[in-house]
């Protein structure tokens, strides 16, 4: 009878942390945009109101930002500019240094910032829409992301419009 009941508490266990999505992948949608992600990602749009979505797990974040070619429009910007022209923008906007990386077909920068003394490094994924261009930044602690990278590569990669 033990053991029936411990192998119920694992199955259980097991069953909880899949629905989580500890141990597979999920699809996170909002305001025309999809990103599949794979590990305990909770959305915690309420810690900036700027995003469009924003995705915390205990090992990365997601941080997903739509600009409207409205908004492009009144600030005078081109909408018919490249996802790496767009990207050269948000660059120099920001005071980034250096220039986008072309690789695997995404476009991205770079770039490490401190947070409550954790180094981070981000990549800004850029994308163009039917009716803005999207920055999708996907960062973790600066000390995991050569191992990270592959699978930060492959999120962007899921990245889908409506």
């Amino acid at each position: 009878m033990k053991k029936i009941a411990i192998l119920l508490a694992i199955l259980m266990l097991t069953l909880s942390l899949a629905s989580c999505g500890l141990m597979g992948e999920k699809t996170f949608t909002k305001d025309g945009i999809s990103i599949t992600v794979k590990g305990f990602f909770t959305e915690q749009n309420d810690l900036n109101e700027d995003y469009n979505l924003i995705l915390i797990s205990p090992d990365a974040g997601v941080m997903i930002l739509k600009e409207t070619f409205a908004e492009f429009e009144e600030a005078n910007l081109d909408t018919d500019m490249s996802v790496k022209e767009y990207a050269e923008i948000v660059m120099e906007g920001n005071k980034l240094t250096g220039a986008p990386t072309e690789e695997d077909g995404l476009t991205y920068f770079t770039y490490t910032a401190e947070a409550d003394g954790t180094e981070f490094t981000y990549m800004g994924f850029c994308y163009r829409g039917t009716d803005a261009y999207w920055l999708v930044q996907i960062y973790c602690p600066t000390e995991d992301y050569e191992t990270k990278k592959p699978e930060m590569m492959e999120w962007a990669k899921s990245v889908s419009f409506d």
